[in-house]
């Protein structure tokens, strides 16, 4: 089974509510457990996977901005990483 698969199934296993993002799984790496288990997605992989759907660096921050800080946030929406290095 691949990591991402393993990962999706605990998730679901663990946490059905738990929200999974739509054709993102390259950016889900891993679990997060504090009482509730939820996904945990890296920002690079998802800004990533928009600019190889064809948008530009630019477009996909903004996508990230409105569809995950801007979103509303409950006890199953996943966290993200900020492994940009910054």
């Amino acid at each position: 089974m691949m990591k991402v698969e393993r990962i999706k199934s605990l998730l679901r296993e663990e946490n059905p509510y738990a929200i999974l993002l739509k054709d993102m799984d390259e950016a889900l790496i891993g679990l997060f457990r504090n009482g509730r288990t939820i996904g945990v997605y890296s920002y690079l992989q998802f800004i990533s996977k928009l600019v190889m759907s064809g948008k530009t660096e630019e477009e996909a921050m903004i996508i990230y901005e409105k569809t995950v800080l801007e979103a509303e946030r409950d006890e199953n929406n996943p966290i993200w990483v900020d492994d940009t290095g910054v």
